[in-house]
């Protein structure tokens, strides 16, 4: 057990290169909160495998840049020194952009990237989706029930609440555009704060203190988002928030160990719940970063942790259930969606994305793990779809966008939102199939495949394959975390 926990410690001292060719590396103080509450020490060692295991930005992560409707950058050339503070916007509602100052660090490691040839042999478009283990169920562990069969029924109305980072920032506006041409009645306000896990959008950045939940206050320009959901200011007289679309920091496995990722999920969700019972969240599956010379790994792998982040949706839905609520938790597969479009881009079955594999991974990824224009749109599509039960199809594709290229996108994001949920009930997975998948499925991909490190495999599937404390995936759980309402 003490060599265990070792590996586990050891998990945030991973290093995987760097992701941005050409961009800064900056990230904000709650790396230095994280090192510390775990006890952590960079001595002597590459700053950047310590700020890519606790932020969890692969390849050099570069979550600073917040999205606004205008796309804003950091530039290459900023000159970003430890602590330093840069402006970057946050939270947006009905398209307005508020700066706010964020504590960074820097980390300077640039790509050079090099003719790579085509890879000889991609996967096939069509995905499994994942196992649909039929294991039955434990004895104690109860059948959900789909409470929420209707929820992909067309709807033109939505007050959504978005919670996230980098990989949420330029979708957002998308969803705007397309909803505002469409006509939808729809409000939003956004949370965002780079490189974050659930624990900072909601406990705050030092997870020593006592619950004092000053998370729901960061990143939202101001807007205390309890006093926000229990009183809504930012929508029309009268209504209350009728969808959370919320993401996790990128390297899930990590932040279920580490960063009590199905509790907080549960806790969030509640603060909406109890102004709104019939309150719909979409757990945003993110994706890890693309190695654009080799991506077959970056494929196996977002096509098998599509499964952990639908467990912790489900092990949710499971502590809902039992409290007497309707298990109203749901996974948005958005990091499943861009892992089809990349196969299909590869495959040569995109329209306009020609050239190498390296001249159409660079269409959708602006560095690793950022998207460009491109990818923002049809991930943003694939988020509309989820929320409005709608095609996106017959948007107006901006100029800056190949329109050939840009409709067949929006008619993907459709088809794969509908395809996602002809597979059925995906927000009850069984505890037992969950702990399988992972130790057989998930673990290497994650530590060998992606992070090139393949000593924490076994440590990895000890921990996630057993009914042990810290473990979520077990049903009545003796450990589970009921944090207390604000």
């Amino acid at each position: 057990m003490k060599t265990f926990l070792l590996l586990l410690v050891s998990v945030f001292f991973v290093a995987c290169g760097s992701e941005d060719s050409g961009s800064n590396n900056a990230q904000s103080s709650i790396v230095n909160h994280a090192i510390a509450s775990h006890g952590l020490q960079n001595e002597g060692g590459d700053e950047s495998e310590v700020i890519e295991s606790i932020d969890g930005s692969v390849n050099q992560a570069n979550d600073v840049q917040m999205s606004d409707v205008n796309s804003n950058r950091i530039n290459d050339d900023t000159n970003i020194q430890t602590t330093a503070i840069i402006n970057v916007p946050v939270v947006r509602q009905s398209n307005q952009v508020v700066e706010e100052s964020i504590p960074v660090v820097e980390d300077d490691n640039p790509v050079v990237e090099e003719n790579i040839p085509v890879i000889e042999e991609i996967i096939p478009i069509v995905d499994e989706l994942g196992p649909q283990e039929d294991n039955p169920q434990a004895a104690q562990e109860p059948e959900i029930i789909d409470s929420f069969s209707g929820y992909l029924t067309a709807t033109n109305r939505a007050r959504v609440v978005f919670s996230g980072h980098s990989l949420t920032d330029n979708s957002v506006p998308t969803v705007r555009d397309i909803a505002a041409y469409n006509n939808m009645d729809f409000y939003d306000i956004y949370q965002a704060i780079p490189g974050s896990p659930i624990r900072i959008r909601t406990r705050g950045d030092d997870p020593q203190t006592d619950n004092t939940w000053d998370g729901y206050s960061y990143g939202t320009r101001g807007i205390n988002l309890l006093q926000e959901f229990a009183t809504p200011t930012q929508i029309p007289s009268g209504d209350r928030y009728d969808t959370l679309v919320i993401t996790e920091r990128h390297n899930l496995l990590n932040t279920i160990e580490w960063e009590s990722t199905p509790s907080l999920l549960r806790h969030y969700h509640d603060r909406l719940r109890e102004a709104n019972s019939d309150v719909r969240t979409y757990f945003y599956q993110s994706w890890l970063s693309i190695d654009k010379n080799n991506p077959q790994n970056w494929l196996d792998y977002e096509s098998n942790s599509l499964m952990a982040w639908e467990c912790v949706s489900s092990k949710v839905n499971l502590t809902l259930v039992a409290d007497g609520f309707s298990p109203n938790v749901r996974t948005l597969a958005a990091g499943w969606a861009l892992k089809t479009l990349v196969q299909s881009a590869l495959n040569g079955e995109i329209p306009g994305l020609e050239g190498s594999q390296l001249d159409r991974l660079n269409a959708i990824f602006q560095d690793a793990v950022h998207l460009t224009p491109l990818g923002e749109l049809f991930v943003g599509a694939y988020t509309y779809s989820e929320i409005f039960g709608q095609s996106p199809e017959g948007y107006p594709i901006p100029a800056n966008l190949p329109a050939e290229t840009g409709n067949a996108l929006l008619a993907l994001a459709w088809q794969l939102v509908q395809e996602y949920h002809s597979f059925g009930n995906r927000h009850s997975r069984n505890m037992d199939a969950c702990r399988s998948h992972i130790e057989n499925n998930v673990c290497e991909n994650y530590w060998d495949g992606i992070f090139n490190r393949p000593e924490f495999v076994a440590g990895c599937q000890s921990f996630y394959g057993q009914e042990i404390d810290g473990n979520p995936f077990r049903y009545d759980d003796p450990v589970w975390q009921d944090w207390p309402a604000p």
